[in-house]
């Protein structure tokens, strides 16, 4: 095997992709070929970037029956399943998935999510899959999600992502910061979704008590100030290469800031974002990070800087470091 794509990764930008999974779930079932993800994206493009196509990530699909069904536990275990299962067989020691905000009220969510990280553990012993929960405060329900997450954080739940609503223009994190201190103080990493298609939010999201990661973050380069600022900062950007030039947030895979990013002394990681939406895989995004000029060294370097910032326990840090140390290829060992 190309001991590049046996080298050990780490994806911190995962979601569950509810709709989209449970689609693969039954088409399976139903004997049909699921939907066709590769054509939505021609479909896509035709829209102008940024929330224009976000409106658009469910495709044609269904949702309301979708919905209806993940209601089902074994239909949520098995797409949870089936999404770990993914990053584990795409190289993942480690995989974090951001689900929506209501999942965290299902009755049993963690149980679920560390029975199913249990079954791909079986097949994948070295590989560890880790709970977040995407909210904003001012969506409808948001309280009693708020008060979900500081339950379900005794329960193994990781860590919280901020999703900025408006999301492209600023938003008011008043309340945000107000519920990060509590979720920092109960023991969960903060991340935020900021900067995919402007230097809206990544202001704000850095002033966030407990933050140490921003999701995409990519345009910070538009503006010094905050190049300055993320590097003083230590945060680490979550980079999602394939998703950054689908939804028009860089024109092209080689106009693609993550080189200039790393250079600028920004800690910068590779993540999927939608695997099934945008058909990709981390081995496909650690690719694009070598076709945009890292080496294997360089690579390896980032899944390092992704385990330091992942919000998992720091026996399991111990244990991936390890297994990343004892797996360097032998031509790099020379």
């Amino acid at each position: 095997m190309d001991p590049f794509i046996s080298n050990p990764k780490v994806d911190l930008h995962l979601h569950a992709e509810s709709v989209a999974r449970i689609d693969r779930l039954v088409a399976e079932r139903e004997g049909r070929r699921p939907y066709d993800w590769e054509a939505w994206h021609r479909r896509l493009i035709e829209f102008p970037s940024g929330t224009a196509r976000l409106e658009r990530m469910n495709g044609e699909l269904d949702v309301d029956r979708f919905g209806a069904m993940d209601t089902d536990s074994e239909m949520f275990l098995a797409r949870v399943e089936a999404a770990l299962e993914g990053a584990a067989v795409s190289g993942a020691v480690l995989a974090e998935i951001r689900f929506g905000m209501e999942t965290v009220l299902r009755p049993r969510f963690m149980e679920l999510f560390r029975e199913a990280e249990g079954r791909v553990r079986s097949i994948h012993p070295r590989f560890y899959g880790e709970a977040l929960i995407s909210l904003w405060p001012s969506r409808t329900g948001a309280d009693e999600v708020f008060e979900a997450c500081l339950r379900e954080a005794e329960h193994g739940l990781a860590g919280i992502d901020f999703l900025p609503v408006p999301y492209v223009e600023e938003a008011d994190w008043t309340v945000a910061h107000g519920w990060a201190s509590a979720f920092r103080d109960a023991g969960l990493g903060i991340t935020a979704h900021a900067g995919e298609f402007s230097p809206a939010n990544i202001s704000s999201a850095l002033g966030t008590p407990g933050l140490t990661r921003i999701g995409h973050g990519i345009h910070g380069l538009d503006r010094p100030d905050l190049v300055e600022t993320v590097v003083a900062s230590g945060v680490v950007l979550e980079c999602c290469v394939t998703s950054n030039v689908l939804l028009g947030a860089v024109p092209s895979l080689d106009d693609h800031p993550l080189r200039r990013l790393a250079a600028a002394g920004i800690l910068v990681t590779l993540n999927t974002d939608c695997p099934v939406r945008f058909s990709t895989d981390l081995a496909v995004e650690y690719r694009a990070g070598m076709d945009l000029g890292f080496s294997d060294d360089e690579l390896r370097e980032l899944t390092k800087v992704a385990v330091g910032a992942s919000f998992t326990s720091e026996d399991r840090k111990r244990k991936i470091r390890k297994w990343i140390e004892d797996n360097v290829p032998e031509s790099d060992t020379r």
